[in-house]
């Protein structure tokens, strides 16, 4: 189609553009398509466009015969193609052996975090409100933050 490769990539990248420009610019003038106007009932009841109107069988389309011909091929050198016949697939295994290697390390660090706390501060009873919310903690005042902070070699933090 084009002498050069040069040629041609210049070629497609100006119709790329174009085609690009065109489909975000493109909207259709108001009643030039059937979406714009607006459907009524009765039209639907009594239709005034033509039903019931003979369809002409051309036969199978092509694509549907090449893709029967390929799977005519490949079964014929793979083997037939078993289709799912209802039967329910088998599931998982069940009830099989778990070892119990006991609680996970984190698991222990956090129950250890919690006594920890409940010990400082007291057992948390988290309660509900009369609408069923849960009454929780909020978070700390962010005065106490440090956000502008660096730390020395010693490992202090100073407030900058």
């Amino acid at each position: 189609m084009f002498k050069s490769s040069t040629m041609g990539i210049v070629a497609l990248t100006m119709l790329s553009s174009e085609v690009q420009a065109m489909k975000s610019h493109y909207r259709p003038v108001v009643g030039s398509n059937p979406w714009h106007k607006d459907a009524s009932k009765t039209s639907w009841e009594k239709p005034d466009w033509k039903v019931d109107y003979a369809v002409p069988n051309f036969g199978q389309d092509h694509d549907i015969k090449h893709s029967m011909s390929n799977l005519s091929n490949a079964e014929k050198k793979l083997g037939t193609w078993k289709v799912n016949t209802g039967k329910k697939a088998p599931g998982p295994p069940q009830d099989y052996f778990v070892p119990n290697f006991g609680l996970d390390k984190d698991i222990k660090d956090t129950q250890a975090h919690i006594a920890q706390q409940e010990k400082k501060h007291g057992k948390w009873v988290p309660v509900q409100d009369d609408n069923g919310v849960w009454i929780v903690p909020g978070p700390a005042n962010n005065k106490s933050y440090t956000y502008h902070a660096v730390q020395t070699s010693e490992g202090n933090l100073i407030q900058l």
